[in-house]
């Protein structure tokens, strides 16, 4: 499968909301419409979802690779990027999604051929196996929701310089 349609949080709610619709429609009174209060109306997901990315490529136009046959690994981080800050060169060997949370940010290929500038609200797909860095040129912190879409054996990052800023 090529093809990441939607960051995780948005998609497990929509997978969550569609589970729920699809029993209750199934079975009205099943146990999970008896939970509800009288009070709490009954939505359908879809008219709430806003779907953020749907794309096959990473920022720099490369398309993402097939999904491996090993053990599949989400992870999850919450990134703060200090003001006036930079990120070491560094590179993801696997699908990593980018969701900006708070403030601004720069990611730029290590040879500086392309950036990308995010703000609050924006998502992107992080290039895959190439050799990339970010700056928060802002006076304010940069909060980042990043998903990792790996194996059980994979990193979520590498260093090329092996050190910390």
């Amino acid at each position: 499968m090529r093809t990441l349609s939607i960051i995780l949080p948005s998609l497990i709610f929509i997978l969550h909301s569609h589970l729920t619709l699809a029993e209750t429609k199934k079975n009205p009174s099943s146990s999970t419409q008896k939970k509800h209060d009288q009070h709490i109306q009954l939505i359908d997901a879809n008219d709430y979802a806003k779907l953020l990315i749907k794309t096959n490529e990473s920022w720099n136009g490369a398309l993402l690779p097939d999904y491996s046959a090993q053990t599949p690994e989400i992870s999850v981080i919450k990134l703060t990027v200090p003001p006036k800050s930079q990120l070491p060169v560094h590179q993801h060997p696997s699908i990593t999604v980018a969701y900006i949370l708070k403030g601004e940010f720069t990611a730029i290929l290590e040879d500086n051929s392309k950036k990308i500038d995010l703000k609050a609200g924006d998502v992107d797909i992080e290039v895959i196996n190439t050799w990339h860095y970010g700056i928060n040129y802002s006076d304010d912190p940069a909060e980042i929701l990043i998903v990792f879409i790996g194996t059980e054996s994979t990193p979520l990052t590498i260093n090329k310089y092996n050190d910390k800023p």
